[in-house]
């Protein structure tokens, strides 16, 4: 049940991003309280939240999905489309998460 793993691991995700979000949103307004132009910045914070929240909500009703299986589907091949189905989700919601980490990085390196 790699796959049931991988999809939680995603959604669990989203906790360890959202102390991420919280200190860029910290930084962004120390910024702009500084009177910094943080137009790039909040840009790229709004772009990391979007692949996040895309990112989570792709593997969200997989685990239920692949743990609802039974012998007699994966012996009568009906299993075989979820799970390919449940891999490329998974394969999206990585990207997305690599996005998101892209997106971070260039927030930070926009307010430096």
């Amino acid at each position: 049940m790699n796959l049931v793993s991988a999809a939680d691991g995603v959604v669990a995700s989203q906790t360890r991003i959202s102390t991420v979000n919280t200190n860029l949103t910290a930084r962004i307004a120390a910024a702009k309280a500084a009177g910094k132009d943080v137009t790039s910045a909040q840009a790229d914070l709004d772009k990391m939240n979007a692949a996040v929240t895309a990112a989570v909500g792709l593997p969200n009703p997989l685990s239920a999905a692949l743990l609802a299986l039974t012998p007699a589907q994966y012996n009568g091949g009906t299993a075989g489309p979820v799970l390919a189905s449940a891999r490329t989700a998974l394969g999206q919601a990585r990207d997305q998460l690599k996005a998101a980490v892209a997106d971070a990085k260039a927030c930070r390196d926009a307010l430096k």
